[in-house]
């Protein structure tokens, strides 16, 4: 972590409060409603394995706010006391930290949105939405919508800002409890994937088919909150797997649609975290990080977050099981290698359930 280490250790935090004492004259700070006193020299600090009261600290009223002194406060024993420890792993604390990073970025993101919608609705000559348009704004996401009453899975639209352009989308409310929005499926050929970065970037298909929502869109959606990722995959023997991933972010387009990922769980294995934090690239938009070569080009011509190039291709050319074409069809390394091709892929979002 930037700006500190923590031992790989157990940490161990220890609270010091300074009791008042019966010392005439001073006015002293209570434990309970103040900030305990700063100011006590390092060799009168007390150590983890204390359990009692040390006697006859030595306190200087210049180095202790909030303490009055009217008489010599050698006089003066206060008591010093260690609060119960509390037991924190190192890995427990980068996790929070992780979660915190994310938070702040998400609101950060949000203050951008809020920003954006504030001069949108001052150019249209209003400021504040009543009540009831409020109640009729459409739903951010399918969640929304299942939340709503809505229980049948089908298409839908959704608005991710209040002021925004609506979204036509396939929700499925019946896997896992339901409220998944799907932004991506491959389900038998129909659909031309070898598309160009502008068709990449607004999204194309049919969303009861095989469709892609958008770069765009995915942004607009993973900005307003932390999204779960989840991928449905089957081969041509009708065996299911599934892989997830704690959440799920695409940065807009300044970045090129960088992809950003939380942990992995599942049984189809991990083949998507080594794109983690790549730039989005199709075969007329190389973002990739292979030097001299486009790996959409050299991998079916679908656009994805490649890196060097890839572990997993969802829009790569529908082959139809084992094919001699490596890493060209949609392929799950982790699970089937380079040369099947997937019958089936959906990759869907849903607001992560909250620590």
């Amino acid at each position: 972590m930037d700006g500190f280490i923590i031992p790989a250790t157990i940490l161990f935090i220890v609270q010091i409060i300074i009791c008042p004492c019966d010392c005439k004259g001073i006015l002293r700070p209570h434990p309970l409603t103040q900030t305990p006193p700063k100011g006590i020299p390092d060799h009168e600090q007390v150590s983890s394995g204390s359990l009692g009261p040390l006697s006859e600290p030595r306190l200087d009223s210049k180095l202790v706010p909030g303490l009055s002194l009217q008489e010599d406060p050698s006089k003066c024993e206060p008591s010093i006391y260690i609060a119960p420890v509390l037991n924190i792993s190192t890995q427990a604390i980068e996790k929070k930290l992780a979660s915190l990073n994310r938070q702040v970025q998400l609101l950060s993101e949000q203050v951008r949105i809020l920003t954006s919608r504030e001069a949108s609705l001052q150019n249209q000559g209003s400021v504040s939405l009543s009540i009831q348009e409020l109640h009729s704004l459409p739903p951010r996401d399918c969640k929304d919508i299942l939340d709503a009453g809505h229980t049948r899975s089908g298409s839908y639209v959704i608005q991710p800002e209040v002021v925004g352009r609506p979204i036509k989308v396939y929700c499925d409310m019946e896997t896992e409890g339901g409220g998944w929005t799907v932004f991506q499926r491959r389900l038998n050929g129909s659909a031309n994937f070898r598309r160009s970065w502008p068709l990449y970037r607004r999204g194309f298909g049919d969303v009861t088919t095989e469709y892609w929502l958008g770069l765009e869109n995915l942004h607009r959606i993973t900005s307003i909150d932390e999204y779960e990722l989840r991928i449905e995959l089957q081969d041509f023997d009708d065996i299911k797997m599934t892989s997830s991933y704690t959440w799920m972010r695409v940065d807009d387009v300044t970045s090129n649609f960088k992809l950003n990922l939380g942990p992995y769980s599942g049984v189809a294995g991990d083949s998507l975290s080594v794109h983690d934090g790549q730039q989005f690239s199709t075969y007329d938009r190389d973002n990739d990080a292979l030097k001299d070569e486009n790996c959409s080009v050299l991998h079916g011509g679908g656009g994805w977050w490649f890196g060097k190039c890839l572990e997993t291709n969802p829009n790569g050319l529908y082959l139809g099981g084992v094919n001699r074409l490596t890493s060209q069809g949609i392929v799950w390394n982790a699970w089937k290698g380079p040369n099947y091709s997937l019958k089936r892929i959906e990759m869907k979002l849903r607001p992560s359930v909250g620590d």
